[in-house]
């Protein structure tokens, strides 16, 4: 008799344990914190190479598997992985370039989306090169004499220099021996100048003008005719 009521305790205690442990378990589940995901992946739509100076960046939207809105971070450089960010909290896929970039130069760009959770998801990384530079761009600078005729200059005259200002302004300074055997500025002349077509310009400085017929021009090398007579190479 005891034993058997040692036995109907012992079942009952077990069956008890087993409740429990079953309503501990589902009591655990439905506490349970389900985890916030971050946005799904999304790719760059292409720029293609020789794109304007303040191109058009767009990207497939990412959507986010908990519903959450979504913004992007727009990253340019000239670096690969690109370190910039030149936009932020963008509500949009799509953002133009507020700043001219530099011409004929590789730019990299990347975009991360992020929900209001503040998960985060990177794209691709994709790059382009800007369009060349236009010849007035590359003649807006300080230039330097290097050869007239095919002679090179001596040292003192290779300080003979000419500017090209964004203004429409030119200047130069000429620079020749005194008779201190020092190499000083002889004169300036100031003008303004004008291109008459993309290979010619005129130079304007009140009393005369002169015609300059563009050669070859570089970032570094310009060489023209001056009047259809003299030829000179500057450089920078």
């Amino acid at each position: 008799m005891y034993l058997t009521k040692c036995n109907i305790n012992f079942k009952t205690l077990f069956y008890l344990i087993f409740i429990g442990f079953i309503f501990t378990s589902c009591s655990s589940d439905d506490d349970a914190v389900a985890i916030n995901q971050a946005p799904n992946d999304f790719v760059l739509e292409q720029v293609a190479d020789g794109v304007d100076l303040q191109p058009q960046l767009t990207w497939q939207s990412a959507t986010d598997p908990d519903g959450d809105a979504v913004t992007y971070q727009v990253y340019l450089d000239t670096q690969n992985p690109p370190l910039t960010s030149i936009t932020n909290n963008l509500g949009v896929n799509a953002y133009g370039v507020q700043e001219e970039l530099i011409p004929e130069t590789t730019y990299y760009w990347m975009v991360v989306a992020k929900d209001s959770s503040g998960n985060t998801t990177n794209s691709n990384i994709g790059s382009f090169t800007t369009r060349d530079f236009t010849t007035e761009e590359l003649l807006q600078n300080i230039w330097f004499m290097y050869s007239v005729n095919g002679e090179v200059e001596t040292e003192c005259n290779q300080l003979t220099n000419v500017e090209f200002t964004s203004g429409m302004l030119y200047e130069e300074a000429v620079y020749d021996l005194v008779d201190n055997g020092n190499c000083e500025v002889s004169y300036y002349m100031l003008g303004t100048y004008n291109f008459t077509d993309n290979s010619n310009l005129s130079i304007d400085f009140g009393e005369y003008v002169e015609v300059w017929e563009i050669l070859s021009i570089t970032q570094t090398e310009l060489m023209v005719v001056v009047n259809n007579d003299n030829t000179l190479v500057l450089k920078r």
